[in-house]
């Protein structure tokens, strides 16, 4: 089964900050243990954003991580690079009709994560985003959810 993204994506609705919630460990989170986000900002070049991540890492510091994105084809399929020029997919699989959610992944299935308007979702929520990865063929038992506060 193919991943897919979203069809019906709207990226000026999609900007703003993001908590993580839960995510795919990865090489370049490693550091970061908890009040992890993500602000996405506008730019002058229509489809492209820049990209700000921040976390907090165990020695209680903040890293700000500052990237860029694009639109890749349309729909909820985005690239972006923190080091160019490399660029990774980022796709949008799923998104709350408000845009209060976002299930974030890529084709390969070596990356997820669960963004949210607010650093916690209930329950019934989390596990309705988590069946949607399941849909999409990602091992939600993969998951590390993320400390904020």
């Amino acid at each position: 089964m193919d991943v897919t993204s979203v069809a019906d994506f709207d990226l000026e609705k999609y900007l703003g900050d993001w908590y993580e919630i839960a995510r795919y460990e990865n090489r370049f989170e490693w550091k970061c243990v908890g009040n992890v986000m993500a602000r996405y900002l506008a730019t002058t070049q229509p489809g492209r954003i820049t990209v700000e991540n921040t976390c907090r890492k165990a020695d209680g510091s903040i890293t700000v991580a500052k990237g860029y994105g694009k639109s890749d084809g349309g729909g909820g399929r985005l690239k972006v690079s923190f080091f160019r020029p490399f660029w990774a997919s980022y796709w949008v699989l799923a998104l709350d009709p408000e845009y209060r959610w976002s299930l974030v992944g890529e084709p390969k299935r070596e990356y997820m994560w669960i963004l949210a308007r607010t650093p916690e979702l209930e329950g019934e929520v989390l596990a309705g985003i988590m069946a949607k990865a399941v849909e999409q063929g990602f091992d939600v038992g993969k998951l590390r959810m993320t400390p904020q506060g």
